[in-house]
């Protein structure tokens, strides 16, 4: 390996990690699952979050600095100082909930958001079957 890929190697190792604010709600969601089983597998966290396995990998690759094999690290510095919930998983209250209009509406909007993100993951499936399709 040269000096050259060796720099580029630790620069990215080296550079701290985005914040939850710079990542979009999936790419959230993803990692909080990560941070509550940091020796799954993508297989086993697609199973976890409903989407399969090359989802995973789309979600967490766009992530500037992850890296799979350093995902344990990675997710404890992305969520230190910061709530380990996913954005689909609200933290579980002794509380009872109340049935307001404003969690019926929150209730239908995120239906709605599960519908356009199952659209988007079915889109990347197929994108990264093509793309398997014109490299064979």
């Amino acid at each position: 390996m040269s000096d050259a890929e060796t720099d580029v190697g630790n620069e990215t190792s080296n550079k701290d990690p985005p914040s939850l604010t710079e990542l979009n709600d999936t790419q959230q969601e993803t990692l909080a699952a990560i941070a509550e089983a940091p020796t799954a597998s993508q297989r086993e966290i697609a199973e976890q979050l409903g989407v399969s396995a090359p989802t995973v990998s789309a979600r967490v690759n766009d992530i500037e600095g992850f890296d799979w094999a350093d995902r344990a690290a990675f997710v404890d510095q992305i969520f230190d100082d910061e709530s380990m919930r996913s954005p689909e998983k609200p933290s579980i209250s002794d509380e009872p909930a109340s049935n307001t209009s404003d969690e019926t509406a929150a209730g239908h909007h995120d239906e709605a958001l599960a519908e356009r993100v199952a659209t988007l993951e079915d889109a990347v499936e197929q994108a990264v079957v093509y793309a398997e399709e014109v490299e064979a």
